[in-house]
């Protein structure tokens, strides 16, 4: 007999004498992704892709996810990215695309869009702010011209005393006006455009419902897309004023504009059985005739319903000849998002929207039959269908230039990783898989041959971070190290208790006592908690209120009292009052709701309930019961980080005279955006923050604070391991 050893020589001896065995590895899908259908029905070619943005939220939850995924014609994904509410806003030439990154609860927070090569590697950031430091970067449209020229969108806030315009209206309100922008590629601007020097005031006004114009803070067009015209004008579409218009370059005056709303110049013709006007629309554009195309949301339409719609236009007689309208397959009302666009070979394809669709996207070819339909089925965790903003297709795609690792937290605190190098499945055996408490302490802790590994019984208190590598037959990388994901198994509770459950009609206050656990020895920077309402008509307030905090080891926060201020216009019924803690657009940690009443009298006027007033009563609450009335000053004032240098975490305050839109951004030497520390609204007084670098490497890093029309300070801090 051999002994043991000889054994062991003569089986390695042996797999030397086998060649190597190539094998392939199928492209890995996560569980939790969006369940869909495809039909194919037509010619829609055999070499394109679909670029599509699925999110979907449940409002009754509160839960928000998404994905940006890339499909074949057969509809079978190639490419995806765990994107909470990012969205593609176009492809670009030099086989580049953009997307953006938009959190739930961000309001109207700056956020970057991102230029990507054809390798999916990030090569710039434009935004989240202007480099005057007052414009806020607007994603919608964002446009890289062959000559590599951007052309981008911003938002300009802007204090106008609304009182003297509008009954109810605020004397220093802050307007958002829009900003069109021709950058090289240096950043040099060469053509800017402002709607607030275009537009007097009449417009600001003329809008299909006064609601909005009673806030404190308020974009006056939601500008959402604009197309760049043959003869040197631009077409762009304003979803608040219900309208499109168009823009003179050379001179920059407004010269009509289109639409359902009240500032409309044009006379509509065209078929009886639909509305001939669009409203709250996405997506204009001009075709090569001249014709005019937009997706119509349809909010102001009785009944609700989503159009596509493509008019003939007159623009010296100022008329619209709708001369194509179709609607979804059975209908349906997309109470936002949409796209519509005209293809090269003739082909129309739709994106029908967000929320209430019944079918995802539509193909139909050049005689309108349709071609190629995408349905999202009921997503099992937050129970409703998907939505998208916008489809995009395209021959245009490449293999991946480095493996992506995806992250998914069964409820037993499982993780699951989804490996993939997309693209280049036939080349890799396996995944190596590294692991640790730190990036630096990473080592291997397992490798996977099917693209899925499943990291069991972590422990809560400590965060993880995961990478990847793909490998051949050998166990030899043969790609680069994929990007970092960091795990943090936060599980606080939450717990709302009401003190009162019925508002008279003439409004009133609703109390409640609240009280948050942290059951971990660990210490969370960078949790938000927000607070929000459902109303009887089913309308989403959000946020309400919203601020970000650190929560230390085993800390128990209590409020006896908090306040609610329910105006008296709001509409009489059942309303759900919501709070939330966790990582809005990512996860949601914790939740908790209870049902109230408001009372119907003869007096009640209802208007919309999106202006409500933020919670009163719950600063101390993050806080740690320091009494928020003796913090209150005269001036906004970002406070020096400390310690500065610092090694792991640094932390630094805003004073704030009155409650406020705060946004706090972090960006790298480069320019990039690295994380945000606060977005949305904060109560008066001094509200802390701490930046967590511990995930960063050493170097400089900017710390920039806004409150629109208020403050706008940047201070750079050293981090040094």
């Amino acid at each position: 007999m051999f002994p043991a050893r000889n054994l062991f020589l003569v089986a390695i001896l042996g797999l030397l004498l086998i060649p190597a065995i190539s094998r392939s590895i199928e492209l890995a899908i996560p569980s939790d992704m969006f369940p869909y259908t495809v039909e194919l029905l037509g010619d829609v070619g055999e070499d394109n892709y679909y670029y599509i943005d699925p999110f979907a939220m449940n409002p009754m939850l509160p839960m928000l996810r998404g994905y940006l995924l890339i499909l074949d014609s057969r509809g079978e994904i190639v490419w995806f990215k765990d994107a909470g509410e990012d969205h593609f806003s176009n492809l670009q030439p030099h086989e580049q695309f953009s997307w953006y990154s938009h959190s739930l609860g961000s309001g109207d927070s700056a956020v970057p869009t991102h230029v990507l090569d054809s390798g999916f590697e990030i090569i710039d950031v434009i935004g989240p702010i202007h480099p005057n430091g007052h414009y806020e970067h607007d994603p919608h449209e964002f446009m890289i011209m062959p000559d590599t020229s951007y052309w981008t969108l911003w938002r300009d806030p802007q204090t106008i005393d609304m009182s003297a315009l509008i009954e109810g209206g605020f004397p220093d309100a802050i307007i958002q006006g829009h900003v069109i922008e021709h950058w090289d590629r240096e950043g040099n601007i060469l053509w800017s455009w402002n709607s607030l020097d275009h537009f007097d005031m009449l417009p600001i006004l003329a809008r299909p419902d006064s609601t909005m114009l009673r806030r404190p803070l308020f974009e006056h067009l939601h500008m959402n897309s604009f197309d760049l015209l043959p003869d040197s004008t631009i077409l762009a579409s304003t979803r608040e004023m219900s309208i499109l218009f168009k823009i003179d370059r050379a001179t920059g005056d407004v010269l009509w504009r289109m639409g359902g709303g009240p500032a409309n110049d044009f006379t509509f013709s065209g078929t009886d059985d639909v509305p001939l006007d669009f409203n709250m629309q996405h997506d204009g554009r001009q075709l090569a005739n001249g014709n005019i195309t937009v997706f119509d949301n349809g909010y102001l339409h009785v009944p609700y319903s989503s159009y596509i719609r493509e008019y003939e236009i007159d623009e010296q007689l100022l008329t619209a000849d709708l001369v194509d309208v179709r609607t979804a397959d059975p209908p349906s009302f997309a109470f936002v998002t949409g796209s519509y666009r005209h293809l090269d070979d003739g082909h129309e394809l739709i994106c029908w929207g967000n929320f209430y669709p019944t079918t995802h996207a539509s193909e139909y070819d050049e005689n309108g039959a349709l071609a190629w339909e995408l349905t999202f089925l009921t997503d099992p965790i937050t129970n409703v269908s998907a939505g998208g903003y916008r489809i995009i297709k395209s021959t245009q795609f490449t293999p991946c230039t480095r493996p992506y690792v995806n992250e998914h937290v069964f409820p037993d605190t499982t993780i699951e990783l989804t490996c993939n190098w997309f693209g280049h499945e036939a080349e890799v055996d396996h995944y190596l898989v590294f692991g640790g408490h730190s990036m630096a302490s990473s080592e291997l802790i397992g490798t996977t041959n099917t693209g899925i590994y499943l990291y069991e019984d972590p422990d809560p208190a400590l965060p993880l971070y995961f990478r990847i590598q793909a490998a051949n037959a050998l166990g030899e990388p043969i790609s680069g190290h994929s990007d970092w994901i960091r795990f943090n198994a936060l599980e606080p509770g939450l717990v709302m208790i009401p003190l009162n459950t019925e508002i008279p009609p003439e409004g009133g206050d609703l109390s409640f006592s609240l009280e948050m656990t942290n059951t971990f020895p660990g210490t969370y920077p960078g949790v938000t908690f927000w607070t929000e309402a459902i109303t009887p008509s089913g309308e989403l307030i959000t946020p309400i209120f919203q601020q970000m905090f650190t929560v230390e080891p085993y800390m128990i926060f209590a409020v006896d009292e908090a306040v609610q201020p329910v105006p008296e216009w709001a509409e009489p019924g059942d309303y759900t009052f919501i709070a939330s803690v966790g990582y809005p657009g990512t996860e949601f940690l914790a939740t908790d709701s209870f049902e109230f009443t408001k009372l119907s009298g003869p007096d009640t006027t209802s208007r919309s309930s999106s202006a409500w007033s933020a919670t009163e009563g719950l600063s101390p609450f993050f806080t740690a019961g320091n009494n928020i009335e003796s913090q209150l000053a005269t001036e906004y004032s970002l406070s020096v980080a400390y310690p500065n240098p610092f090694n792991a975490m640094t932390t630094l305050a805003v004073v704030l005279p009155e409650a406020a839109e705060l946004n706090i951004e972090v960006f790298d030497i480069l320019g990039q955006r690295v994380t945000s520390l606060a977005s949305g609204t904060y109560l008066a007084g001094e509200q802390k923050f701490t930046f967590d670098a511990s995930r960063l490497a050493s170097g400089l890093y900017f710390i920039h604070a806004s409150v629109p029309g208020r403050l706008s300070e940047t201070q750079k801090v050293m981090l040094v391991r």
